[in-house]
């Protein structure tokens, strides 16, 4: 039956034979700017991480989970055997149309057929980035709009199946085509996140997965939970500022999904960092308040990972899926509540960003005139 195995088969049971190594580590927040209206631009965020690079600071510590304490393996492992099945039977049916029926598709087969695409058109979707980002970066006129607009049509979109929209604030109304010459055409839409007394702001893309889930409203009885993608036009992934923001628009999105979709609640939502040749990964879970990291950051054209690359850029997309229920749960692993990330440390800074909404077209600017409720000492005796 091997002979008939898929690359997409093949390079997600290799990732799955890692599954002991460490996959996501925990972040303490020692401080922030989340109250008081910063835009993600100007987030400021220090983490227990960025402190341990001090020498005065040598007793910061984090908890990591294993890549099967993460995934659900048995999941995936039986989508390795029923798609395997599916294309000996398919292989077999070609020769002898009689010899069996089809094997019946759910969310999880389609999350797997937007993978088994993406891995079939995985050199032609790298040679349009890199025709993009490594070109043009050495000619020295790569700018974020480019590289925003390859990442959406060569990445994301296809990898979550076209559930992918770029802000529309950085679209040009005139061209709004992939930059590498494909002529394939990007979506945009409001990405705004967050209210103005918190962090909030337009994010660079919003990617969803294949999984609907429950929604407060009525009127929407479904809808997919979103994630946030962050783009950064140099490399240097460990800049402060790039990673602040990434973080702020992690947390703030996490609530955001979670106010409109219960359903995630308990679940580390992921978002994305990204330059023209790595990606930075993030999630938060709002309910038991813990930030995570992904330990190894994805690198997109190392010959001997980009597969890894791919499966695991997929698997973060399609976290509702294939994501462990438990992976930040504080009741079942206790020894968790150790490594919160302590951005819920007042109970203002929960009120709010229970506030937080998502889709948001526009933000207003806020009065300089502080409205206080004055109350006199002479009333107090």
């Amino acid at each position: 039956m091997s002979a008939y195995r898929s690359r997409a088969i093949n390079d997600l049971e290799a990732v799955l034979s890692e599954q002991n190594r460490s996959e996501i580590m925990t972040l303490k927040i020692i401080s922030c700017n989340c109250i008081g209206g910063k835009l993600f631009s100007a987030a400021s965020v220090v983490t227990q991480e960025m402190l341990s690079i001090f020498e005065d600071f040598p007793s910061e510590k984090s908890c990591t989970l294993a890549f099967e304490d993460v995934w659900d393996v048995r999941k995936l492992q039986d989508l390795v055997e029923l798609h395997s099945e599916k294309e000996w039977k398919e292989e077999v049916r070609a020769k002898k149309p009689k010899i069996s029926k089809s094997i019946q598709n759910n969310k999880d087969d389609a999350a797997f057929v937007n993978l088994e695409n993406y891995i079939l058109d995985l050199d032609y979707h790298m040679s349009c980035m890199k025709k993009v980002i490594k070109n043009r970066k050495e000619e020295r006129d790569l700018s974020k709009r480019e590289v925003i607009k390859a990442l959406n049509v060569h990445l994301f979109s296809p990898l979550s199946g076209g559930n992918c929209v770029i802000d529309f604030h950085v679209m040009e109304e005139d061209n709004c085509v992939c930059s590498c010459g494909c002529t394939t055409p990007v979506h945009a839409g409001p990405t705004g996140i967050g209210v103005e007394s918190c962090w909030h702001g337009f994010v660079d893309m919003v990617v969803s997965g294949n999984e609907l889930v429950n929604t407060v409203q009525t009127s929407d009885l479904s809808e997919k939970v979103k994630m946030v993608v962050g783009v950064k036009r140099e490399e240097n992934l460990l800049d402060s500022r790039f990673q602040s923001s990434v973080i702020a628009e992690t947390i703030t999105n996490s609530f955001a999904q979670v106010n409109r979709n219960p359903a995630v609640s308990g679940l580390p939502i992921p978002a994305f960092g990204c330059t023209p040749d790595e990606i930075l990964v993030f999630a938060y879970d709002c309910r038991n308040d813990m930030l995570l990291k992904k330990m190894v950051d994805l690198k997109l054209f190392h010959d001997d990972v980009k597969s890894a690359t791919i499966v695991m850029l997929w698997l973060y997309i399609n976290f509702t899926s294939f994501m462990r229920r438990d992976v930040t749960d504080t009741l079942t692993k206790p020894f968790l509540s150790e490594f919160t990330s302590e951005f819920c440390s007042s109970r203002q800074i929960e009120s709010c960003y229970r506030k937080v909404t998502s889709a948001t077209p526009e933000f207003y600017p806020v009065s300089n005139w502080p409205k206080l409720n004055y109350y006199s000492s002479a009333n107090m005796t």
